[in-house]
């Protein structure tokens, strides 16, 4: 089992920039590609702010590491689109 965890580069700006309204609308958006891309047996979860974890079970960290990058290629695109970055977990906890 695997607990990784991300957040949105420059969602701040979004913010700034566009208002609230249109962070929250982009932060349901990013959950609800991220929860599109996950096994029914892993969970997504918003920690606070532009922050996410994910528990992905039976995985160790080679599978992660993989089962990530290439499930979630999807939303990096369409965030550089805004201008944004999803930087990708750069902590893991394995179980």
């Amino acid at each position: 089992m695997t607990l990784a965890y991300f957040d949105l580069d420059n969602f701040k700006q979004i913010n700034d920039s566009f208002g609230h309204d249109v962070g929250d609308d982009l932060l349901k958006m990013v959950a609800k590609i991220i929860q599109s891309q996950l096994r029914p047996s892993d969970m997504l979860s918003r920690v606070g702010g532009d922050e996410f974890a994910i528990l992905l079970s039976e995985t160790g960290y080679d599978g992660a590491n993989i089962g990530l990058s290439g499930r979630l290629s999807s939303l990096c695109r369409i965030l550089k689109f805004v201008d944004m970055a999803l930087e990708l977990p750069a902590g893991r906890l394995l179980f």
